[in-house]
């Protein structure tokens, strides 16, 4: 089960949903999270509530996940078919109600804690336990020190202990594929009692998935990728570099492909039926499951829906930008390009999140996308309600500058992949924006993370440097280059350690940096000072240690120190 958080923020933060906004009138921080682009104010359009025979009473048959940014980090909660939160988000996680149920979990001392809920927000489970979305009332639980699998009905109740090396949702037949601890593949019931042993021979390597009776595997000699049945029919040679079941006996292929520029996520797929025949070309990129008869893929541009037959659904909306649709009943979950929103399948908008965010009573930061190819996303701040509109054009021309000149132009051929977004915190008149990303080439071992602090004067439209903080005849290099090589040479006593010895000789005149209320800290990207998965080694110095070199007169102390 995928778990996503967002980066934490230091002080208080400000909700990315609508109608759900911080004031700042006495000059505190105030942070927001830089999301994706959205409508401003969408169109809201109540969908039909079910109701009781008596057609008086409204019955909630299911809520949707959705989400605010509450103290920097991404909460959800569950909203109705109104768009109104229910269940308040409170949250780190939550998937979609199945079978009324759904699991949430909070991080917790590092570690996520996982629960289950019903529509009215009780909890059903919560035990130790790693817990995935219910399928035909049941759900498989891992052992979070083992890593064994087992079960739990909808009650919460354990009706499998957790003992299996491998264990698949239950079918519509009342049956599970697992992996004994012995090292042998068998169908159990509900009871965890063996139905049948399955011998899938000596070529399977590794069971990928197993649904509806067919079982995906890695094959032993040549690692690629094929279909069996569990009685050992053949559907698809082990002649693919990936598959994925979509439900309904079809099937999502992916070609083996020698190209190094070409990764899984940038190779099209095809539908192959339950024969092993192909009905579509290798055209759709980001094929999902079916779900009510259809499922989505995206092109160059667009993300649309797909229909049984392979054909793409001209009756059903289709969405700029990437990412995935489901359709759930009555309405369509679109996560397009990071950016989560409800509508009904003739395109009215039920539910959106929102982005644009006040850091004050008066400033606020409209986070808009930039998207020149499907492997491209940028969010980039724009700031509006400044008292001098010069000022606030100079800092905007600035911001776009820095975070488009250099992605606007990007081409798919050029195979780099970018994810870039921003937080901003304002302090007294500094506004910092963070500069977050992460660029990754086809083909290479890891990308490169981006993290850049901007410091902002929203007075002036100043951009302030690491020497905008010092007086001018100080030697305010020589005294932070000891300090941070005194922190280096400390920290290189744990045997632990990722930094290279003797790698720092001195901050340059570019030098990353931020500034907290009480502290400078000097930061370092990855390689310079220490291995890659040091990330990004920081070094904070408190104010009281510089005091003597700050330039307490200056504009940019006072920015953020008055």
């Amino acid at each position: 089960m995928k778990k996503i958080i967002a980066t934490a923020l230091i002080v208080l933060s400000i909700s990315m949903l609508g109608g759900c906004t911080g004031k700042n009138t006495n000059q505190t921080s105030t942070n927001i999270t830089g999301t994706p682009e959205a409508i401003t104010e969408p169109t809201t359009t109540p969908l039909d509530s079910d109701t009781t025979e008596d057609n008086q009473q409204p019955v909630i048959s299911t809520l949707y996940p959705a989400y605010k940014i509450i103290a920097g980090e991404k909460k959800y909660g569950f909203i109705d078919k109104t768009g109104s939160f229910v269940i308040e988000p409170v949250f780190s996680f939550a998937t979609d109600f199945s079978d009324e149920r759904a699991v949430v979990s909070n991080l917790e001392n590092g570690n996520f804690t996982d629960k289950v809920i019903d529509l009215s927000g009780n909890v059903i489970f919560d035990k130790d336990y790693d817990v995935e979305a219910f399928h035909n009332q049941v759900a498989i639980i891992s052992d979070k020190e083992t890593y064994k699998k087992g079960y739990i009905d909808i009650n919460g109740n354990i009706i499998v202990e957790p003992k299996y090396n491998i264990a698949t949702d239950f079918d519509d037949n009342g049956k599970a594929f697992v992996l004994t601890e012995s090292g042998k593949y068998e169908l159990i019931d509900m009871k965890g009692t063996t139905v049948e042993s399955i011998d899938l021979g000596d070529n399977v390597s590794f069971v990928i998935d197993y649904k509806d009776g067919y079982v995906i595997y890695s094959d032993a000699n040549t690692m690629n990728v094929g279909v069996i049945k569990v009685n050992g029919e053949t559907i698809l040679e082990p002649n693919y570099r990936e598959i994925t079941y979509l439900g309904n006996d079809l099937f999502g292929v992916k070609e083996v492909s020698t190209d190094p520029y070409t990764t899984p996520d940038s190779s099209p797929s095809a539908i192959f039926d339950k024969t092993g025949k192909q009905i579509t070309e290798y055209i759709y990129y980001d094929l999902t499951t079916f779900n009510n008869g259809y499922a989505s893929a995206t092109d160059s541009t667009s993300t649309y829906f797909i229909g049984l037959d392979g054909k793409v659904a001209t009756n059903m909306p289709k969405l700029d930008g990437r990412g995935t649709l489901i359709l759930l009943d009555d309405m369509i979950k679109a996560d397009i390009d990071k950016d989560l929103l409800y509508l009904t399948p003739d395109n009215k908008i039920l539910w959106q999140n929102d982005t644009t965010r006040l850091l004050s009573s008066d400033i606020k930061i409209q986070s808009v996308k930039l998207k020149p190819n499907k492997y491209v996303l940028v969010y980039y701040p724009v700031v509006d309600g400044l008292q001098d509109d010069a000022v606030e054009s100079k800092i905007n021309d600035q911001l776009k500058q820095i975070f488009v000149d250099n992605r606007k132009d990007l081409k798919e051929e050029e195979y780099l992949s970018v994810e870039d977004t921003f937080t901003a915190e304002l302090k007294n008149n500094l506004l910092i924006i963070k500069r977050s990303g992460y660029d990754y080439n086809f083909g290479a071992a890891h990308g490169m993370p981006i993290k850049d602090y901007y410091h902002i004067d929203i007075n002036t439209g100043d951009f302030y440097s690491l020497d905008d903080l010092f007086k001018k005849d100080s030697d305010y290099v020589t005294k932070l280059n000891d300090i941070i090589l005194e922190k280096i040479n400390k920290a290189a006593e744990d045997p632990n350690s990722m930094i290279f010895v003797d790698s720092f000789e001195t901050i340059n005149d570019n030098q990353f940096f931020t500034v907290t209320d009480n502290s400078l800290i000097i930061y370092f990207y990855p390689y310079e000072i220490a291995a890659y998965a040091a990330g990004f080694p920081e070094f904070e110095i408190p104010f009281d240690e510089i005091n003597d070199m700050i330039d307490t007169n200056g504009a940019f102390w006072n920015s953020f120190q008055k």
